[in-house]
């Protein structure tokens, strides 16, 4: 079985030697034997192992929990456990489609606010705190948080805050650009601007400013996940070689 160096097998999969140590750091590669002179002696597992590193962070994640399923995946390939792998990269592309479902949904919310496109709120649609963070999959103290901030606006029935479909719909765009690591200053920038009719979509693409605080958060977004979607195809057929490599 052939084997290779550290700046041979950097130099295959393009990137500096001290890359590759790195990833050796930080546990995404499989034990490296050394000759007795010290040399890391690197075979085609690591060659494959490296490459299936390269595909999995090609793509900008901006979400701490998708780069954190990335390097799972990855972790669990350097211990050999490529069944256990190849399952978890299914998790994984099933939870980044689901991701580009909501921020598509966040952007067709945005483009009802900003065309004056009011959400009628059922009044049998109201809500309390609770139910409204499980609908948006975050915690009560998140919501909290956001409100503090001046994000949202809750109107009461007493002390009850009552969250009906339009404070939903602006929970849900928030949500979504909190996912993709925007401040709650910006979303709430973008938010007001959006109230006052100043901005439409249209303009905030032609408008840098405008677009750093509307269109780009959620597109950006969903460009980066469609990468990260479709690579996910090349890693599950990498893993299945990887897979039979070993058999």
């Amino acid at each position: 079985m052939k084997k290779y160096r550290t700046a041979e097998i950097a130099t295959m999969i393009g990137v500096h030697p001290n890359t590759v140590r790195f990833y050796e750091a930080q546990g995404l590669l499989p034990q490296i034997p050394r000759r007795k002179n010290g040399y890391r002696m690197y075979s085609e597992h690591h060659l494959f192992q490296l490459r299936l590193i390269r595909l999995a962070f090609r793509a900008e994640i901006l979400s701490d929990n998708l780069r954190g399923e990335v390097v799972d995946i990855i972790k669990t390939s350097a211990e050999l456990m490529f069944e256990q792998a190849i399952e978890k990269a299914i998790a994984y592309q099933k939870h980044i489609s689901r991701e580009i479902r909501r921020a598509r949904e966040a952007i067709d919310l945005t483009e009802q606010i900003i065309k004056g496109h009011a959400v009628a709120t059922d009044s049998n649609s109201i809500v309390g705190r609770q139910e409204a963070a499980a609908k948006i999959g975050v915690s009560i103290d998140i919501l909290r948080d956001w409100e503090r901030n001046g994000l949202i606006q809750i109107p009461r029935m007493g002390k009850r805050r009552q969250y009906g479909v339009g404070e939903i719909n602006r929970l849900k765009i928030i949500s979504i650009l909190r996912h993709a690591h925007y401040s709650q200053m910006s979303i709430r920038r973008m938010l007001q601007k959006v109230e006052c009719g100043e901005t439409d979509l249209l303009s905030c693409l032609d408008n840098p400013e405008s677009t750093e605080d509307i269109v780009s958060v959620a597109d950006r977004y969903i460009t980066s996940l469609t990468g990260a979607l479709q690579d996910t195809e090349e890693m599950l057929l990498l893993l299945k070689q990887m897979k039979l490599h070993h058999m």
